[in-house]
């Protein structure tokens, strides 16, 4: 027969495992987005990591230097929302004066 005391429990997540847990997963997470990028996007990501700060028309005229059939700056645009949404570029400033940053 069971004893009628209740066992502790041993599964449940305490904030100290849940915090040393989160820069692997996170650094898991931005390796999985990375692998979800095409050919193009690799591209413009790697030109952003080099160059830090990079204004939209540098971004795109290297773009254009570096693959043999560059996509349209529009196109160019949707990867860098895509690249933001998975947390892997962020932009300061607006129009003219935006910048994009590798995070």
């Amino acid at each position: 027969m069971k004893s009628s005391r209740a066992q502790p429990r041993t599964d449940h997540l305490t904030d100290t495992i849940l915090r040393e847990a989160a820069p692997e997963a996170k650094a898991e997470i931005r390796q999985q987005n990375l692998e979800k990028l095409t050919d193009d996007q690799q591209a413009v990501y790697e030109i952003i990591r080099e160059h830090d700060g990079v204004r939209p028309d540098a971004l795109y005229e290297a773009y254009c230097e570096r693959v043999v059939e560059p996509q349209t700056r529009r196109t160019m645009t949707n990867h860098l929302q895509k690249m933001r949404r998975y947390n892997l570029v962020e932009a300061e400033g607006r129009g003219t004066a935006r910048a994009y940053r590798a995070v």
